[in-house]
């Protein structure tokens, strides 16, 4: 409400003084930015979307679909995107950095035809999702993600699954989490690997069996955190265009923060065709 009040005309005139026509509307809920984006929007138009990764989310297909360029403005917890994209998190200076910027292609990541941008995953940060207390997550923000993975690492059974990695062999495995990426970070600052970029045209999946126990969790944790997994030996890496997930009929996927399907999964990428100010 503070930012309603106090922020948005500091924030259009960055815009203004850059030389575009600006106009503002405050929106309560992704539906309302959508509706906003299909009525008043036309093919180049540049649109400067305020919030979280769940809010980016909500609204990619509609971006790509009306052939507008986003501009991602960080007001969520995580902004995983934004921080993909090297934007501040303030919201003043990541406005000057986009609109000095470039338009960039970005690849779009999807889940049985629905869309990601950042990463999907199967198992604790699933389940971890459901545990996220609302009040934690607005007083602890990033911090609240890591209490719920951690009830869920020691509580959660771990899953059957068969993963297929494009034209490989299936691969059996009883595995605590997988992750499939189409972004830089993930899970507020995660980084699995070092090269991993939205333009690279592949999907970058880690996965962490059973058999790790908690120290070689944290091991995994400090990995994601400062620097990559795909040299670990507590986790398996694969990159492809296409993986497919079989087994555990039923479990949740959660994708840039929301929960938006359940298994059995097939995994795509769709390269280039997100436009992007940043």
């Amino acid at each position: 409400e503070d930012w309603r009040g106090n922020g948005a005309q500091p924030l259009r005139t960055v815009f203004e003084d850059a030389g575009y026509k600006t106009e503002l509307t405050l929106c309560d809920d992704p539906g309302a930015i959508k509706d906003q984006i299909k009525n008043t929007c036309t093919a180049g138009d540049i649109v400067a979307v305020g919030g979280g990764d769940g809010t980016i989310n909500a609204v990619l297909d509609t971006i790509i679909a009306q052939k507008v360029v986003l501009i991602p403005i960080p007001l969520g917890t995580a902004n995983d995107f934004a921080r993909t994209l090297t934007l501040p998190d303030d919201l003043i200076d990541a406005a000057r950095a986009a609109i000095h910027g470039q338009i960039r292609m970005l690849d779009i990541g999807s889940v049985n035809e629905k869309s990601f941008v950042n990463a999907a995953s199967i198992g604790v940060p699933a389940d971890a999702r459901k545990r996220i207390n609302p009040d934690l997550k607005r007083t602890l923000g990033a911090i609240s993600y890591a209490v719920a993975n951690w009830q869920s690492w020691h509580e959660m059974d771990p899953l059957d699954l068969t993963i297929t990695c494009g034209d490989e062999e299936p691969q059996a495995m009883k595995l605590r989490q997988v992750t499939i990426t189409n972004g830089r970070y993930f899970g507020g600052g995660l980084r699995p690997s070092e090269t991993k970029s939205p333009e690279d045209g592949l999907l970058h999946m880690f996965a962490i069996r059973d058999s790790v126990d908690t120290l070689s969790g944290l091991d995994i944790a400090a990995e994601l955190l400062f620097g990559s997994v795909d040299d670990s030996s507590n986790a398996t890496t694969m990159q492809c265009d296409t993986i497919k997930v079989e087994g555990e009929k039923g479990a949740p996927i959660l994708a840039d923060g929301e929960i938006i399907g359940e298994l059995p999964a097939l995994f795509s990428i769709h390269a280039g065709i997100l436009p992007v100010f940043a």
